[in-house]
């Protein structure tokens, strides 16, 4: 469906059957559920949106290479990057979702409060931005990422955790607080 802005408290999308999303440009929605086994797929248009609740299905963000941006992730369904990114203002909990993302994806923290990141320890081709001035603190499990920027803010990777860096890191700015973990660069 085309929507071109909702006054309710969330959009949830709950069909059998494939369904495609193509949010009005410029628009901002509320929280966005997506709970139809069918699945929903972002259209051509930049999604902005308050929490995204994955509970059931698939919601690919689209084949556009576009930046959508949520206030917060959370959930156990899939979520597949396709070509697009994530700027996220809020806490990302990927531990329990199905994350599908090629090494070209990237999720960008962007808060100006502090963010929680409970990474999916599966999740390998996911790259990893801070640039948020609030500040990221890594939670519950390991990352492995195949590029780790550090551009504004500090990313706190959490205490006693050992993370991977596959291909690059990028330290532009802001700060990497180790809290007695390690942070491996391969």
């Amino acid at each position: 469906p085309a929507c071109g802005g909702v006054s309710s408290s969330s959009v949830a999308f709950t069909s059998t059957t494939a369904q495609t999303f193509t949010p009005k440009a410029g628009a901002t929605f509320p929280a966005i559920t997506q709970n139809g086994t069918g699945g929903t797929t972002v259209g051509a248009v930049v999604l902005n949106a308050g929490n995204l609740n994955l509970t059931s299905g698939s919601f690919n963000l689209g084949a556009n290479a576009l930046t959508h941006t949520f206030s917060s992730i959370a959930g156990s369904a899939t979520l597949n990057f396709g070509t697009s990114h994530i700027n996220i203002t809020g806490n990302a909990d990927l531990s329990t979702a199905t994350i599908t993302a090629a090494s070209a994806n990237t999720l960008n923290f962007t808060g100006g409060s502090p963010q929680t990141y409970t990474p999916n320890a599966a999740t390998t081709t996911l790259n990893l931005t801070q640039n948020g001035a609030g500040g990221t603190t890594v939670s519950t499990y390991n990352f492995t990422t195949p590029i780790l920027t550090v551009a504004a803010g500090t990313l706190n990777l959490g205490t006693s955790r050992t993370h991977i860096v596959a291909t690059t890191l990028s330290l532009t700015g802001g700060g990497l607080d180790f809290s007695n973990s390690t942070l491996r660069v391969a």
